[in-house]
Formats: structure tokens, sequence, C-alpha cells
């Protein structure tokens, strides 16, 4: 018996013109999920959701040793606040908190 294993070509990534993520090779703006990897070693970089070519909602960011960097949300491609950010070694360096409109950050010894 022989078995044929059938991989699927991964999806190509939406691209990057004028400030908008678009289809590959289309003029019509992406939309849905999206995660970008380090050219380098392949970590995950950041996610986070595209609508109509443009971040929206919360992202999330990495370091390149796979640490999360902090999350940060977005309204239509712009930056509304950062939630919270991390130093690379993975300890907490701000916070904030919407309920209280309170941002806390924390120094390195």
């Amino acid at each position: 018996m022989t078995t044929l294993l059938i991989q699927a070509a991964p999806p190509t990534a939406p691209e990057f013109r004028e400030g908008r993520y678009y289809e590959p090779n289309s003029e019509t703006p992406f939309s849905g999920n999206f995660t970008r990897y380090n050219e380098k070693n392949h970590s995950k970089e950041s996610e986070g959701k595209i609508k109509e070519g443009l971040m929206n909602g919360i992202w999330v960011f990495y370091f390149s040793n796979g640490n999360l960097k902090g999350t940060i949300e977005y309204v239509d491609g712009v930056k509304i606040k950062v939630l919270n950010s991390f130093y690379e070694t993975g300890e907490k360096e701000s916070e904030f908190d919407e309920s209280k409109q309170i941002f806390t950050t924390w120094y390195k010894d």
C-alpha cells in the first residue's frame, strides 16, 4: 500500500501598500486574521485582525525570543492605546487599567 501525502501550499501573506494590507496581487483590501513572522528566525512577530486593509482590535506583539512584547488596540489603522508592555526578559513594563483610566509603569533595577 502506498501513502500519498499532499500538503497545501501555505497561504500567501497580504501585501502592504500605501498604508493598507491588500489581498496578494489584487486591489482588494485584506480582511481577516493576520500573523506576521520574523524573517530571520521565523518566530511570531505580531498577530491581530485586519478589516478593509487596516489593523483593528487588539494586536499582540512578540520579541524575537518569543516573549510577549505587548498588546495594543487599533481602530481603522490608528493606534488607540497600549494595553500593556513587557521587557524582553518577560518582566512587566507597563499596564493600562481601562476601568480606572490609569497607566502604570514599572522600571527595571
